[in-house]
């Protein structure tokens, strides 16, 4: 196994967070990801960026307190990403194949096992409508 780079190395001993986005309103789809904690409004930004629909964090299931937050929060979200792959959007290994389809059980399931954003103090959208948007 090679060695791990410093960078590496600090990455895995961040807390981080499994993220569930949702992308319209109504939502019409939801990403399941991760990042790092202090990272979290920059990526949302990223995304908020690239999409046509407005996104809103609908929760956060936070990874801190254990050796290696961020591999544990990576294998949460494997996890996540296996039990609901049959509402992938995307076949799986290409670019989009985080976001999923949307039912009541995945709404259900998310927000069962996370919190919400705010109860952390972070801004769940960053989403302003623009013109004939209403």
């Amino acid at each position: 196994m090679p060695k791990k780079t410093e960078y590496q190395d600090k990455w895995e001993r961040s807390p981080g967070y499994v993220y569930f986005i949702a992308a319209g309103e109504p939502v019409k789809a939801v990403k399941i990801g991760v990042t790092v904690q202090r990272g979290i409004k920059r990526r949302l930004r990223g995304l908020q960026s690239a999409n046509h629909e407005p996104l809103k964090i609908l929760g956060v299931i936070p990874f801190e307190g254990v050796k290696r937050p961020m591999l544990a929060a990576e294998k949460k979200e494997r996890e996540l990403h296996q039990k609901f792959a049959h509402l992938q959007r995307f076949e799986k290994g290409w670019v989009g194949s985080e976001w999923f389809s949307v039912t009541p059980k995945l709404l259900e399931e998310i927000k069962r096992i996370s919190v919400r954003p705010m109860s952390l103090g972070i801004v769940a959208s960053l989403a302003k409508p623009g013109p004939g948007s209403a």
